[in-house]
């Protein structure tokens, strides 16, 4: 049962007595309800000549709203309602609790009323951060496109540095396989070159005169070796592991020329075969004339000297052993 239902019973029903010793209300349209006040803000109610149900009304301090309990129920008798004196007196109570409840209930819909505008007023700021939380979103989407737009046109710069890469390395490794190339026809070369200074180192250790004579033919073999390492280094750069040897082999021959000085003091005495190494030398020249006009005949010559130096050490430590 609802207030409007107490107020009802309040403003609206009078008991008298009625046939079968029953009461009913007399402004009510509904004729199923029957009623008796007990002053404590309770009133009874016989629903359908059966039963009764005394219904206490309190207002919950927690939520502000009526509650309704039923505290008794039990059959309506009918001496229980043959009295025919509730009137002024007994509806007089029950309108002054009712007013009362009345005003706690208009104080309750104030504070429910009080409630809905602070709710109202929540709404509000709630769908105030709801349109912040949309402009930052729309913000972070901009952002987002922004960065994307950035990112792809990394992964664009990306793939053209791939392609550049790519055809660079297409290019590097056509240029390796050349100089692979040219490294390997060299080596085949050197071997050759090898074995002719071979047979030539045999002809030097045959005789220390031919020595003084290979120490001039050295220093003209210097001034074309620093020729030379200037030509190579122009024509191909990957051969710089080789000119470092060059360069090497160029400080050991000046240490070669310096011992062969040296020796020269000591070959002094031999002068009388001087005329005889010469002629040698002149036809020796001739013949390696031509083999010095090309690249294969200089690096000839620098493996002989490598050879050389070699054996003038040995020499050396040949005679140092014999003193």
């Amino acid at each position: 049962m609802d207030a409007d239902k107490l107020l009802d019973c309040a403003n609206n029903y009078i008991f008298n007595e009625q046939k079968d010793d029953k009461y009913k209300p007399l402004k009510s349209e509904r004729d199923d309800l029957k009623g008796e006040n007990f002053g404590d803000n309770s009133i009874e109610i016989c629903a359908n000549n059966q039963e009764i149900q005394r219904i206490t009304t309190s207002e919950s301090i927690e939520t502000g709203k009526f509650e309704y309990k039923a505290v008794e129920n039990y059959t309506c008798n009918t001496d229980h309602y043959r009295s025919t004196t509730i009137l002024s007196d007994s509806i007089e109570p029950i309108i002054k609790d009712m007013l009362l409840f009345a005003s706690n209930l208009r104080e309750a819909i104030e504070k429910q009323q009080q409630l809905i505008l602070d709710l109202q007023t929540y709404i509000i700021k709630l769908n105030n951060k709801t349109i912040e939380q949309q402009l930052l979103i729309d913000a972070l989407q901009k952002k987002e496109n922004e960065l994307r737009e950035i990112i792809q046109s990394k992964q664009r710069k990306i793939i053209e540095l791939q392609q550049y890469y790519y055809e660079l390395l297409i290019d590097k490794t056509q240029e390796v396989e050349i100089i692979d190339h040219i490294l390997t026809t060299r080596e085949t070369d050197l071997a050759k070159l090898t074995s002719e200074l071979e047979i030539v180192n045999h002809e030097l250790k045959s005789t220390n005169e031919l020595l003084t004579v290979k120490e001039k033919l050295l220093v003209k073999i210097n001034k074309e070796l620093d020729l030379t390492n200037k030509d190579l280094k122009i024509k191909n750069t990957m051969l710089e592991k080789t000119e470092a040897d060059l360069a090497n082999v160029t400080g050991e021959l000046a240490k070669a020329n310096q011992e062969l000085t040296n020796r020269s003091i000591l070959l002094t005495e031999k002068e009388e075969a001087f005329d005889t190494i010469k002629q040698e030398l002149e036809l020796l020249k001739q013949e390696k004339a031509n083999e010095r006009r090309s690249l294969i005949e200089f690096n000839k010559i620098k493996e002989s000297m490598h050879n050389i130096m070699q054996l003038l050490r040995g020499n050396k430590d040949s005679e140092f052993d014999q003193k």
